[in-house]
């Protein structure tokens, strides 16, 4: 997590006090080396659900999207945390008031269904809105913004619209995404999410439904990814035994 993130952990639920590393599945003890691979695993992950698409019922589903991208490293994945943070000395929703965030936020949701799938300039706003009240709810210990992310992408695929606000590579992008989402500037989500909102195309088309079996997905291909992050062939290998011992089922609908 940034330097500039604060939190409340006096009962150390999720970090290890010996090391100040946030506890994880795969008993890493170095932030960094947690950090690259929470990223590369999260990654694949994304992937499956642009195959297999969890859909959005409600805001509970944004539960159900941080499960599945972080099953692989957090015991808590899908579960809101239950300590205070902050960022930059502003702190996000206090965990005492969620249930009324979910009531607003439902509420939102059921608003966003309900408008016509073509009115790009209605579904941009309502998008914009959605993700200003997500992300002032963080709420999730980690992960929180990968999963706000996938969660309006997802959002999107209902009404056959492709949105992609991860992309990093993409400065203009990455800079009015975090600037609207750390400023609470809806307005400038809204022409973000204007710009980059395009029709679905029939090859993005999801394939499928996520499968409820086990999930071992670290392959030949995947490993030589992780050694040129790593550069260390013997560790490598131990994390991926680990992550393969602890590959949880995918998340259900």
């Amino acid at each position: 997590m940034p330097d500039d993130f604060s939190c409340a952990d006096p009962d150390f639920r999720y970090t290890d006090p010996a090391t100040g590393v946030m506890r994880n599945l795969l008993n890493i003890a170095d932030q960094a080396l947690l950090s690259n691979v929470e990223l590369c695993v999260s990654a694949r992950r994304i992937e499956e659900l642009k195959k297999n698409p969890i859909v959005i019922r409600d805001i509970s589903s944004l539960n159900a999207v941080h499960k599945h991208l972080f099953q692989d490293i957090y015991d808590w994945a899908g579960e809101q945390r239950s300590v205070e943070i902050s960022k930059s000395g502003s702190q996000f929703f206090p965990v005492s008031h969620f249930q009324n965030a979910q009531v607003f936020l439902n509420g939102q949701l059921s608003e966003y269904k309900s408008i016509n799938s073509s009115d790009k300039k209605n579904v941009s706003r309502n998008f914009a809105e959605i993700l200003d009240h997500v992300n002032y709810l963080h709420p999730f210990r980690e992960g929180n913004g990968r999963a706000q992310r996938e969660f309006v992408r997802l959002l999107a695929l209902e009404k056959s619209w492709s949105l992609d606000l991860s992309r990093c590579d993409n400065a203009d992008i990455h800079g009015k995404y975090f600037d609207g989402t750390v400023h609470g500037d809806i307005d400038c989500l809204a022409k973000l999410i204007y710009k980059i909102l395009t029709p679905m195309k029939a090859a993005d088309r999801p394939a499928g439904k996520i499968r409820r079996d086990r999930t071992r997905w670290i392959g030949t291909s995947s490993v030589w990814k992780f050694t040129n992050i790593f550069e260390n062939k013997f560790l490598m290998f131990h994390l991926l035994g680990e992550i393969n011992h602890h590959s949880g089922p995918s998340v259900q609908h």
